[in-house]
């Protein structure tokens, strides 16, 4: 869950037909319909949560009358956290978070998956293994004995994956020096693949896919969630009789994202050999309390896929309100375990903005704010050139400030709420009569 959606649009009858947020980054706000966002939750490219009362994610589910709406409350018992947001009377449609915002996380790693698997013991002789395998469990694949006594073992890896974000091979049974890991390369970079494989190490890499099936260019590749293709050279130290595992890890690069990752996770099995042992149940540990970064070490080395729902900050300032599934469960290792959070200590808002008109403009900006809780825009303050003014915000309320040219050609109304007139914005910020002051450079 990486997108907060911080305020809701509701028609005369009171039903939410909109939902938005701010992008803490800078960027301008977002909207969608509830059906544009329910289609985006079903499809797993977002993610989207609420932060009031208690943080939740928003799942998206059909009426009787085959309506889509959004809920946080999965069983229709519990309060749908979505009813405690502000209202906006003039909402956006149509407009996806942006960037960072955009940038896949949960659940869009956890739609991760390799469609097709091949093998290799020498040149020519790849040869298809297993149906499609996803991050719900750990898969066993067969191949032939002779494969596990090759000399040059590859791996050929067809996934679809989030795009952008971070890719990892890893061979679990790699020893501890971390100069025998296997190393990322490119794919074609043949001479240091001879090297690292002549130094009896592995290495991998990867492509993506921008092509149709008759090999033609697909201008509209990579997608959100897009076509990879990963070699993979199995090194000789993990060479056994009848067993290897390889982990691909799909990691999100969200900065709002807390432990969006997921995994899939093969072992590579002797045609000859016996069953694949079942891995043992593991003990959930008490979390509730901790720090957010210890829980989640706590977790992850059992092996158990974490996901955060709570507000965004470091991992140290946040701790750990409940658990799902609670302390003493037993369950298997890759299994989900959520963790609700909030402030360890909650931070400060800001009390003020302090406008220093540095533009290279040369001229006076008009100081603007938009309110989320009512939606209003208004006129604060009107900065010379190397002057500043101060422009107290509203306590309790999140706001944006934006410095207005009204001097550009393309500038029609002097108002914020027409793009063409905003040099600048910053934010946004939760005004806090008892915060911190904000020094605003505007350049």
């Amino acid at each position: 869950m990486c997108v907060p959606i911080e305020f809701v649009h509701r028609n005369s009858s009171q039903v939410i037909t909109h939902v938005g947020g701010s992008d803490p980054w800078g960027g301008k706000p977002w909207g969608l319909r509830v059906d544009e966002a329910a289609d985006l939750i079903e499809r797993k490219l977002y993610g989207f949560y609420t932060t009031v009362a208690t943080p939740a994610r928003v799942i998206a589910k059909v009426s009787s009358a085959g309506n889509k709406f959004l809920t946080t409350s999965p069983d229709g018992s519990r309060p749908n956290n979505l009813d405690l947001l502000p209202d906006i009377p003039n909402p956006i449609a149509g407009v996806e978070p942006q960037f960072p915002l955009s940038l896949p996380g949960w659940p869009t790693t956890d739609a991760s998956k390799i469609a097709s698997l091949e093998y290799a013991s020498g040149p020519g002789q790849r040869s298809a293994i297993g149906q499609q395998l996803g991050t719900d469990k750990e898969h066993v694949q067969s191949v032939p004995a002779s494969f596990f006594g090759a000399q040059r073992r590859t791996l050929y890896l067809n996934a679809i994956v989030p795009f952008p974000a971070e890719y990892r091979v890893v061979f679990p049974d790699r020893p501890v020096d971390p100069e025998r890991w296997p190393k990322r390369i490119s794919s074609n970079d043949i001479a240091s693949q001879r090297d690292l494989e002549a130094k009896r190490l592995g290495w991998w890499a990867y492509d993506l896919v921008l092509t149709r099936p008759d090999g033609s260019i697909d201008p509209s590749k990579p997608t959100r969630l897009t076509e990879v293709s990963f070699i993979v050279r199995l090194p000789p130290f993990l060479q056994s009789q009848d067993d290897d595992t390889v982990v691909l890890y799909i990691h999100s690069i969200n900065p709002n994202c807390h432990g969006a990752w997921a995994k899939i996770k093969f072992r590579l099995k002797s045609s000859s050999a016996g069953a694949a042992a079942v891995p043992a149940d593991v003990t959930l540990p008490d979390v509730v309390g901790l720090p957010l970064d210890q829980a989640l070490n706590a977790l992850w080395d059992l092996g158990l896929v974490v996901y955060h729902n709570g507000p965004v900050a470091a991992s140290k300032d946040l701790k750990v309100d409940s658990q799902i599934p609670a302390a003493g469960t037993s369950v298997k290792p890759g299994s989900n375990v959520a963790v609700y959070t909030s402030y360890a200590v909650k931070p400060k808002g800001t009390n003020k903005i302090t406008a220093n008109n540095a533009s290279s403009l040369g001229k006076s900006l008009d100081i603007w704010i938009f309110n989320y809780s009512t939606g209003a825009w208004s006129k604060e303050a009107t900065v010379p050139y190397q002057a500043q003014k101060d422009v107290a915000l509203p306590d309790g309320k999140w706001v944006r400030t934006f410095a207005v040219d009204t001097t550009h050609p393309s500038c029609r109304s002097g108002k914020a709420d027409e793009n063409a007139c905003v040099y600048g914005w910053a934010g946004p910020f939760l005004g806090d009569s008892s915060g911190q002051p904000y020094i605003w450079p505007i350049l």
